[in-house]
């Protein structure tokens, strides 16, 4: 009736290591989850109530930037054709401007959920609420044209991201050879820039 779950990750990313080999080049993802089976305890419900359990989770994400981004240098462009043969080519970029001490892009999710079978399954819900921070992101902006750069390399912000999701379900006819299923679903998402550079 109890299902719990925790899982960890971790990430060392050279994307994110500066040439001297210093840098926030280091992430983790860990998660956890929780469900619980109310029907398997609560036994005195109503008849219509086939099923019912209750389930959370939360999560941290992160990632890195492109690879010779904090570490301009040369990278694979194609290939030409010289001499009847066909040789690779490559450009160095020096593109940016980098934020000092820059941090990997972290994501923060939470989820509650609710699922209900009705009628000996032949109906059923399903509620989510959920809600992410993306903190931390990393953005090219633009700068003038005096400072020499095209861009400058930075943490953005705070960006939230939250909604609901609602499916109902049901099987209306269910004969020995004909079945028939169907499905409604609404979902509501609002995105909210709560915090800038």
């Amino acid at each position: 009736m109890l299902y719990l779950q925790a899982t960890w990750r971790g990430d060392w990313s050279s994307a994110l290591t500066y040439s001297d080999g210093t840098g926030n080049n280091f992430y983790n993802y860990p998660a956890l989850s929780l469900s619980w089976i109310f029907t398997e305890v609560f036994k005195n419900l109503p008849s219509v109530i086939s099923y019912g359990k209750l389930r959370s989770n939360i999560a941290w994400l992160g990632s890195d930037t492109d690879p010779f981004t904090i570490n301009p240098g040369f990278s694979f462009s194609g290939f030409n054709r010289a001499n009847g043969g066909t040789i690779p080519t490559s450009t160095y970029s020096t593109r940016s401007i980098l934020q000092e001490n820059l941090q990997p892009a972290r994501k923060f999710s939470r989820e509650l959920g609710l699922e209900m079978r009705f009628f000996k399954s032949r109906a059923g819900l399903d509620v989510t609420v959920y809600q992410d921070n993306t903190k931390n992101q990393i953005l090219e902006i633009g700068t003038t044209m005096e400072s020499g750069a095209n861009s400058i390399l930075i943490n953005a912000g705070n960006i939230q991201n939250k909604g609901v999701e609602i499916s109902i379900d049901a099987t209306p006819v269910s004969t020995g050879g004909f079945t028939w299923n169907t499905a409604l679903n609404y979902s509501r998402n609002r995105n909210k820039i709560v915090e800038l550079y």
